[in-house]
């Protein structure tokens, strides 16, 4: 018996003592970063602090996860260099931090070399674990500086007020204006052509149009972003972004063009508005940097020698919604060879004052689709499509019709016990409106103006499938709903075996996203304010999701 109890206590002892291991000794394994960002990013342009903040990530390559618990980072070493090819050799010409014993793995300050406007930086880590083993380096990145000081900036603010210019009203005006639409707020178009005779090694241009803008190279949308810039107080920031051009600019004739928008820097009234202010007339500010591959450089900067004209876009409130008249289309406007002999010059101003700086977070896009679930007619005339889902954007009409004839959609979060559309709790009145250039299939959806809903109230036009409609009437092909909200990556996920909870908890992430453009907004069909209460009380939804 004595025997068997010393046996049983040895067997005890070597379970607990495994157990220790198990549970107080690191498994050691082969540590590799990776997802290397800066400011959070991954490949950045436009960076405009001196020291950016750099992060990485860790990941133990070809182990089971449950058998290396407890290894961790013990030590780094970053590598910046001014090339691809320089870094590839080990030359961190830029910054060298040498092994460094820590296990900071997020915000490590770049403390190299003092850098430049313009400057491209690639970097890369290696970490040693609790053992001292050293990883191999991770894959290279890089980040781009912007334009960092007020002097970098050879670009000048342009305009043109159309609200007040008597020329463009005129143009407008007479037996080319679309019904419903009164004090007309016609935005303007802008572009500039230049050449380009020689290889180009790299073309960046950095861009701010106030209150929002869209740009295209040669026909052709810079990125998928909407609602840019981010919404600041103007005077203090105006917020650029950057792109990547390089491969885009052809030989020969290229041109730029932007249409402006009016956003929250021009709320001018004349449908629904919380509130009514203005900074000034919608405004541009642009540089494009090219740098040829044998060395030499050229710019094109906004200036009086942009050419500047009325465009479609006839009606524009980021509260009352937007109209747009396809019969006024300057087809290839935004591209070579077309004739701006006609177009005025653009007028240099300026700005509202505040600094230019870079727009680091996530842009703005059509993120979701939603389809048509159900078309009802509650009354002759009026057709309701339901989209079966409520979401902050806009909707995308496609149509046939008569040129001159107009399309109203009114929206809205709620029916009335008749079937109609009701905005009465989300403000009123708002709507979108298309005059159509009667050239077969259109498709449009606005540019500048969101709101939330989930019902659209249509007037003037008759679904394609109905047959008993009056002839002559716009045929909508397809209504859809285009659900805008950052380019942020879900990181975090929920569910559980209720589908009541997993229901409310899908409604929460859908109204967070809804609320999400640029600041986190209270509502987006009625107020559409950065009330601060709002992002106390979500910080922790944001934070797990």
């Amino acid at each position: 018996m004595k025997a068997w109890i010393k046996t049983k206590s040895c067997v005890v002892c070597a379970i607990a003592a495994l157990l220790l291991v198990e549970f107080t000794t690191p498994i050691q394994g082969a540590l590799t970063p990776t997802d290397l960002r800066c400011e959070y990013l991954k490949n950045p342009l436009g960076i405009d602090d001196l020291h950016p903040r750099l992060s990485w990530r860790m990941e133990v390559k070809g182990n089971d996860p449950q058998s290396v618990r407890g290894v961790m980072q013990s030590a780094y070493r970053i590598l910046a260099a001014s090339s691809r090819e320089k870094l590839a050799k080990g030359d961190g010409d830029l910054w060298d931090s040498g092994k460094v014993v820590s296990d900071q793995s997020l915000n490590v300050e770049y403390a190299g070399k003092s850098l430049t406007t313009r400057e491209r930086c690639h970097w890369k880590v290696q970490v040693w674990d609790g053992m001292g083993t050293v990883s191999g380096w991770s894959e290279s990145t890089q980040w781009n500086m912007g334009l960092l000081k007020a002097e970098d900036w050879r670009a000048r603010w342009i305009s043109a007020d159309t609200r007040n210019d008597a020329t463009l009203k005129d143009q407008f005006g007479g037996d080319q204006q679309p019904p419903r639409v009164t004090s007309p707020q016609i935005l303007p178009l802008l572009r500039a052509a230049f050449r380009v005779e020689k290889p180009v090694r790299r073309a960046e241009i950095a861009i701010c149009g106030l209150g929002f803008y869209e740009a295209r190279l040669n026909g052709k949308p810079l990125d998928g972003a909407v609602l840019e810039p981010g919404w600041t107080n103007y005077r203090k920031t105006c917020l650029y972004r950057v792109h990547d051009l390089t491969g885009r600019i052809l030989q020969g004739e290229n041109v730029l063009g932007v249409m402006l928008g009016n956003g929250m820097y021009n709320v001018v009234g004349g449908r629904y508005t919380k509130f009514t202010g203005s900074f000034g007339p919608p405004k541009l500010i642009a540089q494009l940097d090219i740098e040829y591959a044998d060395g030499t450089t050229a710019q094109v900067v906004t200036d009086g020698n942009w050419k500047i004209a009325p465009g479609p876009i006839v009606f524009s409130c980021i509260y009352g919604g937007e109209d747009y008249d396809a019969r006024r289309e300057s087809v290839g406007w935004d591209c070579p060879g077309f004739d701006a002999s006609t177009w005025q010059a653009a007028e240099e101003c300026a700005g509202p004052g505040g600094r230019l700086s870079t727009h680091s977070g996530p842009p703005i896009k059509v993120v979701e689709t939603f389809q048509t679930a159900r078309v009802t007619q509650p009354r002759p005339g009026l057709w309701v499509y339901d989209l079966g889902q409520n979401f902050s954007g806009w909707p995308r009409l496609s149509v046939r019709g008569p040129a001159g004839a107009t399309v109203k959609m009114v929206t809205g979060e709620l029916l009335e016990t008749t079937g109609l559309v009701s905005q009465a709790s989300s403000g009123s009145p708002v709507w979108y409106a298309y005059t159509l250039k009667g050239e077969g299939a259109e498709v449009w959806e606005p540019r500048f103006s969101y709101t939330g809903f989930r019902y659209v109230q249509v007037e003037g036009a008759v679904p394609a499938s109905e047959t008993t409609a009056a002839s002559g009437l716009p045929r909508i092909q397809n209504i859809e709903g285009r659900f805008l909200y950052p380019d942020a990556a879900i990181t975090g996920e929920f569910s559980c075996s209720n589908p009541d909870v997993n229901r409310v908890h899908a409604l929460i992430l859908a109204a967070i996203k809804s609320n999400f453009k640029s600041v986190l907004t209270d509502c987006p069909h009625r107020e559409k304010l950065g009330w601060l209460e709002c992002a106390h009380l979500l910080a922790g939804c944001f934070m797990y999701n």
